[in-house]
């Protein structure tokens, strides 16, 4: 038989003990709601609704344990984005030049998880001159869980405007990473007449012979005045970080993952609406379920609980500041 109290169901076997023994408290929300679904749901039913929660939190655990953190809450992580929508950082980039070095960074959610788990990717993300939010669907969902509202420049949208607002055909290209197809979309979309492409081999970035053949590849090409890194993460940030190490190349280096993909129509993009309102994600899932599955359904939905040990600041905007302050000089200066 079973006996409500006020806080907790006792249940008992026959005349023994009970099974469970009352507490003076109140039992936690998510054991009542599981409780309630349980009383109206078959038990095998239940279990296949939990199963992608338990997932989820082992999977967290386990990538935990490997990289040697504690399973235990911590501080929460400070990750700073610049203030740079998609308008604002054509602008800077236009007047960056190649007389220096900078990379970009385009961080989205599995970029987000990784910062959590992985502290090296971290360093290479600190190390990094911009960093630009590449995920509508952070945020939006940011919006909405924390009121925060932070400006989007997504990888594909800025290496597209780039090449072809920007760059004039003769200005010096390097592409790492693609095919050689899609090099050659790439030439006769955007009308580039100097462009250097470099393709590393599969798991090149254990090999260091092959690391070392892809840098000097591209310092051997500067100053360039844009470097495209489409070699995937955490590849792109590690061959960005090492070169300014080094400080030999010149030039805007893009960490742009998959975006070479959508520009040159080797993947489609989603429609218009879906990316204003960060459902491309479904979109991409729809199109390749086999590939994309683990990423978005089981390694994704951890983001949620990220977001709540996550702090984002702005950086300063004191770059855009000038160039817009000398844009307006400039202005006043053709007026008079």
């Amino acid at each position: 038989v079973g006996l409500k109290t006020p806080y907790q169901l006792i249940d008992y076997v026959g005349d023994a003990l009970p099974v469970t023994l009352l507490i003076d408290r109140p039992p936690k929300r998510w054991r009542v709601a599981v409780k309630s679904i349980a009383q109206f749901l078959p038990r095998w039913m239940t279990t296949v609704l939990l199963m992608p929660a338990l997932v989820t939190t082992l999977i967290g655990w386990r990538i935990r344990i490997r990289a040697g953190l504690p399973a235990t809450i911590r501080e929460k992580l400070v990750c700073e984005v610049d203030n740079y929508d998609l308008g604002d950082f054509i602008r800077l980039a236009s007047a960056f030049g190649d007389d220096r070095y900078g990379y970009v960074v385009t961080p989205n959610v599995d970029h987000l998880i990784r910062l959590h788990d992985d502290a090296r990717f971290r360093e290479l993300y600190a190390a990094a001159t911009y960093v630009l939010l590449d995920s509508r669907f952070l945020a939006h969902t940011l919006r909405v869980m924390n009121g925060i509202r932070l400006p989007v420049c997504t990888g594909s949208d800025l290496t597209s405007a780039l090449l072809a607002e920007v760059a004039a055909p003769t200005d010096r290209i390097v592409v790492i990473g693609g095919s050689t197809e899609q090099l050659q979309t790439l030439t006769q979309r955007y009308a580039l007449t100097n462009i250097a492409h470099f393709n590393p081999p599969m798991g090149f970035i254990e090999n260091s012979t092959a690391v070392e053949a892809c840098l000097q590849f591209i310092e051997a090409r500067s100053p360039f005045r844009f470097c495209v890194l489409a070699v995937g993460s955490p590849r792109q940030e590690i061959l960005a970080q090492k070169l300014q190490a080094r400080n030999i190349a010149r030039g805007l280096v893009l960490c742009i993952g998959a975006s070479i993909d959508f520009m040159t129509d080797n993947e489609r993009r989603a429609p218009n609406w879906m990316q204003r309102f960060g459902l491309e994600w479904s979109f991409r899932l729809a199109q390749n379920p086999k590939r994309m599955a683990t990423r978005y359904l089981v390694r994704g939905p951890r983001i949620f609980g990220l977001l709540r040990k996550t702090n984002f600041k702005l950086r300063a905007r004191s770059e855009s500041t000038s160039i817009d302050d000398g844009a307006r000089a400039e202005d006043r200066d053709r007026a008079a």
